[in-house]
C-alpha cells in the first residue's frame, strides 16, 4: 500500500466481514467516506453523521470516518477504524437516541473484539489483535513517513547554508567583476 487511506480502505473491507460475522449489517458502509487526516486534537479518529453538528470539521454531507494521520502503526490505525465503525453501526441502529460511548456502543465494540471497558480507547482484545495482524500480513505494511534522523536534518541545513553562501559569493563575484570592468572602462575613457 502506498497511502494510509488505501491501507485503511483495505482494512475496511476486512472489517466489514468482521462486523457481518457478528450480526451487524454494514450496508451503510457504501455511504461512508474514509479519510486519513492530521487531526489537531489528540483523537485517533472520529465518525461524523450527515446530521452531526457536534464536530463540524468539514461541510460534507454523508457519513465520514476520519483516522488521524499521525498514527504510525497499522494495528493502532485498524483499532481506531473499527472503533469508528462501531459508532457508524450505533448510529445506524439507534440514531442519536443514545450516548456516544454508552451501553449500545460498548455492546457493539465488545461483540467485534474491542476492549470496551474504557470506551474512548478501545484496544483490540487478543483474538481481534491476531486477526488484525493477519490482515496486515495480507495487505502489507502500514505506510508511514520515516522520520528524518536529527543528524540528517542538521546536514541538510548545513548543506543548504553552504549552497546559499556559494550562491551569494558567486553573485558578489559577478557584481564585483562587473563594477570593476565599469570602473576600468570609465578610467580609460577619462584618461584619453
Amino acid at each position: 500500500m502506498n497511502s494510509k487511506e488505501a491501507y485503511l480502505n483495505a482494512i475496511l473491507k476486512k472489517a466489514t466481514i468482521l462486523f457481518a460475522e457478528n450480526g451487524f449489517d454494514l450496508s451503510i458502509m457504501k455511504d461512508i467516506k474514509l479519510r486519513c487526516l492530521n487531526i489537531k486534537k489528540e483523537w485517533d479518529g472520529y465518525y461524523e453523521t450527515p446530521a452531526d453538528s457536534n464536530f463540524s470539521f468539514n461541510k460534507r454531507n454523508g457519513h465520514e470516518i476520519v483516522i488521524n494521520s499521525k498514527i504510525n502503526n497499522g494495528l493502532h490505525a485498524a483499532e481506531a477504524l473499527i472503533h469508528e465503525l462501531c459508532h457508524a453501526v450505533q448510529y445506524d441502529l439507534h440514531g442519536e437516541d443514545c450516548s456516544f460511548h454508552g451501553k449500545e456502543f460498548k455492546a457493539i465494540a465488545s461483540s467485534v473484539g474491542l476492549d470496551a471497558s474504557k470506551p474512548k480507547t478501545t484496544p483490540a482484545l487478543p483474538a481481534l489483535e491476531t486477526k488484525i495482524q493477519e490482515w496486515g500480513r495480507e495487505i502489507g505494511p502500514y505506510p508511514h513517513t520515516v522520520p528524518m534522523p536529527k543528524e540528517t536534518k542538521i546536514l541538510e541545513v548545513i548543506g543548504e547554508l553552504v549552497l546559499n553562501l556559494l550562491f551569494f559569493a558567486t553573485f558578489l563575484f559577478l557584481i564585483g567583476g562587473s563594477v570593476y570592468l565599469i570602473i576600468l572602462e570609465a578610467y580609460e575613457y577619462f584618461l584619453i
